[in-house]
């Protein structure tokens, strides 16, 4: 059985990465996106990360097992709705057995889909263009990835020259708002349903006119 230390002080990126991407194809897209270690916690022994821009939490739970809640609570109430069990002191991304989702009534399934991945580099996000062929066109046009920005795990775009914004909603899906306010306040008027971690120009489905955030 092989033992990793370290008495420095120092982070193994290699053992302990500070950015992690978490991908559900199969659902539950509210806990996708990009991970960054926390500085200031550490749970049970292991790490914590936080979805950047968001409040989801990946961390070590009490009996032994990876947990992502959709809150920072769940780290102190040792809860969340998906697991990997028995994890051996190993990182989340070096885990062998399949990630599981809470389904309700205190079961689990298995989702061999769940992905947990070390992200050294933070990739560049293309330039995207809109088209509403029905309206509203004030949401048309190019759109430019904000770097470093990002919105509950998943890069935000900007309309260029513009006000509109293109971004993940707290419930895992694609919004587009017509304001920097629409977007901290989770509305749009066009939505994009459960984009499972993937970009708004990879994800799968039909855009629909949303008057709101969209469950």
């Amino acid at each position: 059985m092989g033992t990793t230390a370290s008495s420095d002080g120092s982070v193994d990126e290699e053992f302990c990465p500070r950015i992690l991407r978490v991908r559900t194809p199969g659902g539950y897209s509210m806990f996708a996106g990009i991970y960054q270690m926390t500085s200031d916690s550490a749970a049970n022994g292991m790490p914590v990360w936080q979805q950047m821009g968001g409040d989801c939490h990946l961390y070590g739970g009490r009996q032994g097992n990876w947990l992502i809640g959709d809150e920072a609570a769940d780290v102190e109430a040792d809860r969340g709705a998906i697991r990997l069990c028995n994890h051996e002191g190993r990182m989340p991304h070096r885990c062998k057995r399949a990630w599981e989702r809470w389904v309700g009534q205190g079961d689990w399934h298995l989702d061999e889909a769940i992905t947990v991945n070390a992200d050294s580099t933070m990739e560049e996000m293309p330039k995207l263009q809109v088209n509403v062929p029905g309206g509203p066109s004030e949401c048309a046009g190019c759109y430019e990835a904000e770097t470093g920005c990002m919105v509950n795990g998943m890069p935000m775009w900007r309309q260029c020259g513009g006000e509109c914004h293109l971004y993940g909603s707290r419930s895992g899906h694609w919004l587009l708002g017509r304001s920097r306010v629409d977007m901290e306040e989770d509305l749009g008027s066009l939505l994009l349903r459960d984009h499972c971690g993937l970009p708004p120009h990879e994800a799968s489905g039909a855009w629909e006119r949303a008057l709101g955030e969209g469950q």
